[in-house]
């Protein structure tokens, strides 16, 4: 889950198991992936990115000060909920891959 970026070249996203599919399809083994937020944090960050992107006035510096006075308190408290609220690690915004090119299939 997150906003197009990068465009023209945003062209798909994958899960945890599509990736280790595809890096065993292409000769290698998965070591470990690892979720970078868990789903607090994940809500923390896409209505801090909802605000600063739609929210916020196009006046140069005004995205940081926006940032400091909202997103800031926003993310503090998702940091410490997510050390008290329950968490089956399902949402989440990015995977964090090891990987090794094995012999090839």
């Amino acid at each position: 889950m997150w906003q197009v970026h990068e465009e023209p070249y945003d062209f798909f996203r994958f899960t945890q198991l599509g990736i280790a599919d595809m890096l065993k399809q292409t000769g290698f083994e998965v070591d470990r992936i690892v979720k970078d937020t868990v789903g607090i944090e994940t809500l923390a960050v896409t209505l801090n990115s909802y605000i600063v992107d739609n929210l916020a006035p196009p006046i140069h510096g005004f995205g940081r000060l926006v940032a400091l006075t909202i997103c800031f308190p926003i993310q503090l408290i998702a940091m410490t909920l997510q050390i008290t609220l329950p968490d089956r690690r399902q949402l989440y915004l990015n995977l964090v891959i090891q990987a090794r090119k094995g012999t090839p299939l």
